[in-house]
């Protein structure tokens, strides 16, 4: 009888360590799984996050790019008139010195004549 009640106490202690290793493997798995979904959901959640904020900052430069873009057209346009602006200026102040230089000729052309004119006078009056 004793080799009987050895072996079963012998039976008992193994099923008792193999009840306990599938207690462990069956608290490990569980453990793991909540682990791995939180994990995984923290990750998930931090993709999410890390995806929204890089979004919003290329959002936030896009909509400076356009800002300056904007100013930059409004540029452009600026210099362009001002250029357009010059050049009729610069056709304005071309005809005034032209008429300045013939205004000048024609000038000229009467002090030369009214000389001669005097200088011919006195003659006139010598002989």
């Amino acid at each position: 009888m004793s080799k009987n009640n050895s072996k079963v106490s012998e039976n008992e202690k193994y099923f008792e360590l193999k009840y306990h290793i599938n207690l462990l493997k069956s608290t490990s798995a569980i453990l793991l799984f909540v682990i791995g979904y939180f994990g995984y959901s923290s990750y998930k959640d931090l993709k999410t996050n890390i995806k929204t904020d890089f979004e919003k900052n290329i959002q936030h430069q896009k909509d400076e790019i356009e800002s300056v873009s904007l100013k930059i057209k409004e540029i452009n346009t600026s210099i362009d008139s001002l250029k357009e602006l010059k050049n009729s200026l610069e056709l304005v102040v071309n005809d005034y010195q032209n008429r300045l230089t013939n205004i000048s000729q024609k000038i000229l052309s009467i002090n030369n004549s009214t000389k001669y004119n005097r200088a011919n006078a006195s003659k006139i009056f010598f002989i």
